[in-house]
């Protein structure tokens, strides 16, 4: 092998190292902005199913099942009282913090989801829906809504 050669081979190798250093990353963020499109639109159909039954009779009921990434909640949020909640399952457990407070009490959001480090998070306003008490909702979690004038939301033991 001539000299020319060998630093051919050293240079592909150093520009292969660097784009999976460097690229790691890009693909990272592309999986996590994926996972936070599937939670909004888990969001959205719960919006248009609470849009729905809110236009049926008085004791209509549905359930809804959560279809979010395994590291994301979505917490639905009493407006009038968002304090701490807690629940036999820490998953269920609402305990946000003074921040996240500010930001709901001031926006009036009835939803917020936590991103994957749980330390951001959204809030989004689901119109006619009502909290009796905020909890959260993982991966797969059944949800039970019932008109009873708003469509209150539980969890489903």
């Amino acid at each position: 092998m001539n000299v020319g050669m060998v630093l051919g081979i050293v240079f592909a190798l150093f520009i292969m190292a660097f784009v999976l250093v460097f690229g790691t990353n890009v693909v990272t963020n592309i999986f996590s902005i994926g996972s936070q499109a599937q939670v909004q639109k888990a969001i959205k159909n719960l919006e248009k199913e609470t849009e729905d039954l809110y236009y049926m009779a008085r004791g209509s009921d549905t359930f809804y099942k959560m279809n979010i990434p395994e590291s994301y909640r979505v917490c639905f949020v009493n407006v009038s009282d968002p304090s701490k909640q807690l629940y036999p399952n820490p998953a269920n457990t609402w305990n946000p913090g003074f921040a996240t407070l500010y930001v709901i009490n001031q926006s009036k959001y009835n939803v917020w989801y936590y991103t994957r480090d749980n330390e951001k998070g959204e809030g989004y306003k689901i119109p006619h829906l009502s909290v009796p008490r905020s909890f959260c909702a993982t991966r797969n979690t059944k949800l039970y809504l019932v008109n009873e004038g708003m469509v209150k939301i539980t969890i489903k033991d």
